[in-house]
């Protein structure tokens, strides 16, 4: 599904990723965890091309998306994309902010498109809230709007961005059980996060990042068990017992 070689990025004189390879299949739930400015995000940013990678290419089902005659457009249409900080449209209701892209972009008529986003929010758990606007609402539940939106492409890849880093504690749990059972519908995940319960119990392959490299990729048994780096086995220490 998705091949990543050779990967490069930089910010002004700082490399913020170096020379990344990494192979995710069809189905599969990645975790990508690592320290804080280890180049997780920005990873995450170029299988979108949200960031345009300085050096190295990504194919998505043997397109190279990093081709400057590629239309990003159709691409991204087959890619959902949940933000840390929601980026819900704060005078449009939830139902509305679901069926966006559908009216849009799909160009989908308004009844049609009230009806796959009805029956999103009711699967997220939201389906008394079609008609509050997103101030009235809790991070958990806007957050879970946010995953409605992205479900409602029917995209096969879905990129996580830290999605539970803006939440309080409480809320935390309510959003990773949507995406717990997103696991067994056939998506392509992608999730950056600092939830180490997620990715030892949903994840399938482990990529353990530091400063800008892939320093492990295992499964969940493999890294949480018997780490093969220093750095690795520090930062679970510190993330297990804080």
């Amino acid at each position: 599904m998705i091949k990543i070689n050779n990967l490069s990025k930089s910010f002004s004189h700082s490399k913020v990723l170096h020379d990344i390879n990494l192979t995710i299949d069809t189905g599969e739930t990645i975790s990508i965890i690592g320290p804080s400015g280890s180049g997780k995000s920005t990873l995450l940013r170029c299988m979108n091309l949200l960031e345009i990678p300085d050096e190295g290419s990504i194919n998505i089902d043997d397109v190279e998306i990093t081709d400057p005659n590629t239309d990003m457009r159709l691409i991204r249409e087959n890619i959902g994309m949940v933000f840390q900080q929601f980026n819900l449209f704060e005078n449009k209701n939830v139902l509305e902010n679901v069926i966006y892209g559908l009216l849009k972009v799909k160009k989908m008529e308004k009844v049609e498109a009230e009806e796959i986003g009805k029956n999103l929010l009711i699967r997220v758990g939201l389906g008394e809230k079609i008609n509050s606007m997103p101030q009235n609402l809790s991070g958990g539940q806007k957050q879970r709007v946010a995953i409605a939106r992205a479900l409602a492409m029917e995209p096969s890849i879905l990129l996580f961005d830290e999605p539970t880093s803006a939440l309080d504690p409480e809320m935390v749990k309510e959003v990773l059980d949507v995406m717990k059972d997103l696991d067994h519908k056939g998506y392509t995940i992608i999730v950056v996060t600092h939830e180490m319960g997620f990715a030892k119990n949903v994840s399938d392959h482990i990529v353990f990042m530091v400063e800008g490299k892939i320093a492990e990729y295992a499964t969940p048994e493999e890294f949480f068990s018997s780490p093969k780096t220093e750095r690795a086995r520090e930062f679970l220490d510190k993330m297990l017992n804080k």
